[in-house]
């Protein structure tokens, strides 16, 4: 096994962020576990210290479970990193929605059952509730926060019990703090809720939010009908129809009345070939044309890829830690590793290397840039004049 001895030039840029919050044992071992998600293969703690040589694997497990380092000033500074090098519009989309983490293991702290978007049962593990920038006319996109979401049993003093849409919020609250200027917020139906529009208007955002369809509505001041029942009074003439890359899309739109929100915008779109996945959703965007709704809708599937990049390639569902800080502190650590790959994209940081756009595909580049410069290391230094002449 090749043991990595120097990392590449374009980490290193990245981690000099943020040196003045860490010490310089705690900056070593920060550039390590963030690196290591990246480089290893298998993603746990143990495998990630192993490809440091011969290490001590305690003192990086102290530094993921008990070292005091704050973890919402350190995603400060990514995001704040991300925002300098990336920008951000006030057109911009602040993307929500939940994943899990499944595990095995029944000793984690706060593990409990919650339902999983993927298999659509409940499962044991951890929930996170997730958030992405992304931007309509540009491919910049970037994590914002990953913060877990605990049933209300496995809540404490420490960790008080908030619902889904309050994290939401106070993920908001954070991005502006940040100087984020997105303005706009997209989410599923799990979301929406009369109080979520109200919180969101008062913070003086637009939003696209899914809405079942069992909520009840008026146009033109008629009686009130549910979205179900409007949308068996549609044909196909009702629908304009949208290209994408991965398809035709098919939308209608109404300007409607909900009771205790006022005037929204009703959008209502399917897939070609899956007529029967019908989304609804709402928003207090008007008068737009139906080409740009549907470009704003179609984002939603960012924040898709972003799960898959993690647990594929990162290995969010990879980590054994029992301690629920070090879970934190591994969440954190898959948020910075996508983030300085993201940030590998762009020339003016990296001015000699290939753009290289899928997340798998940059993790397996950084290994190979790591393991070439590991075997040029060690072939030159055990042989004692070409070594003596680099020196």
């Amino acid at each position: 096994m090749l043991f990595f001895k120097q990392l590449p030039g374009y980490f290193e840029l990245f981690f000099k962020r943020f040196k003045g919050i860490f010490s310089k044992p705690q900056l070593g071992n920060f550039k390590r576990l963030v690196s290591g998600f990246i480089l290893s293969d298998h993603k746990n703690i143990q495998e990630i210290n192993s490809i440091y040589g011969n290490k001590d694997q305690s003192s990086l497990n102290r530094f993921v479970t008990e070292s005091d380092w704050n973890l919402k000033e350190v995603n400060k500074i990514r995001l704040k990193v991300a925002n300098d090098i990336l920008g951000s519009k006030k057109d911009g989309i602040i993307i929500f929605d939940d994943t899990m983490a499944i595990k095995t293991g029944k000793k984690m702290e706060k593990a409990n059952f919650h339902r999983s978007g993927v298999t659509k049962m409940k499962e044991w593990g951890h929930c996170f509730v997730d958030s992405l920038y992304a931007e309509v006319d540009s491919e910049v996109c970037y994590p914002i926060a990953l913060d877990s979401y605990l049933r209300e049993v496995d809540a404490d003093k420490q960790n008080p019990f908030k619902t889904k849409r309050e994290i939401a919020l106070e993920q908001i609250d954070f991005v502006i703090k940040c100087g984020i200027k997105a303005k706009t917020v997209m989410a599923d139906a799990w979301y929406y809720s009369s109080d979520f529009v109200k919180d969101l208007k008062a913070r003086k955002m637009k939003f696209f939010l899914g809405i079942k369809t069992n909520v009840k509505f008026s146009k033109d001041r008629e009686e009130r009908i549910s979205i179900e029942d409007y949308i068996k009074t549609l044909t196909k003439k009702d629908f304009t129809k949208h290209t994408a890359k991965n398809g035709n899309y098919f939308l209608h739109t109404q300007e409607i009345s909900i009771r205790g929100e006022g005037k929204e915008m009703l959008l209502i779109s399917y897939k070609e070939g899956d007529e029967k996945n019908i989304k609804c959703y709402i928003t207090n965007n008007f008068g737009w044309e139906n080409d740009k709704y549907m470009s704003f809708l179609l984002k939603r599937w960012g924040i898709e890829c972003l799960y898959r990049d993690n647990k594929q390639h990162l290995g969010m569902e990879k980590y054994q830690v029992r301690k629920y800080r070090g879970m934190q502190a591994v969440a954190l650590a898959v948020l910075l590793a996508y983030t300085l790959l993201v940030l590998n994209k762009l020339p003016k940081l990296l001015q000699d290397f290939r753009p290289l756009k899928p997340i798998g595909e940059m993790c397996r580049f950084a290994q190979l840039v790591v393991q070439k410069s590991t075997y040029w290391l060690n072939k030159v230094f055990h042989n004692k004049e070409m070594g003596a002449q680099v020196l």
